[in-house]
């Protein structure tokens, strides 16, 4: 909630600071529908328990590359996080054209 409050300011007006791990799942809840609210697409948010029971982590940090685009083009100007192109693997399939007509796959 703080991330996204420094984004946009006030974007989440209470944040608990309880351990009770009901108040801490409602933290999570209030940043998804933030990131909603701020356009980050709906295949790019997690769900409470991906994060809170670690169950699908990886969805987090896609959650957190979209939020950083998004954020960017709001034009916060604070730290960022961006991911990298992955290289170009020499076994990825490629488009031609040719014998086997336009647009084929090898």
């Amino acid at each position: 909630c703080e991330l996204i409050n420094q984004i946009q300011p006030g974007i989440v007006s209470h944040i608990s600071r309880s351990p009770i791990p009901f108040r801490q799942m409602e933290n999570i809840g209030q940043y998804i529908s933030a990131c909603a609210h701020l356009g980050v697409a709906s295949q790019d948010l997690f769900t409470s328990t991906d994060l809170f029971e670690g169950r699908n982590l990886v969805a987090v940090v896609h959650n957190l590359h979209a939020l950083g685009r998004i954020a960017k083009k709001l034009g916060f100007k604070g730290p960022s996080i961006e991911a990298r192109p992955a290289p170009k693997s020499p076994h990825a399939p490629r488009c031609t054209s040719g014998a086997r007509g336009a647009g084929s796959w090898l």
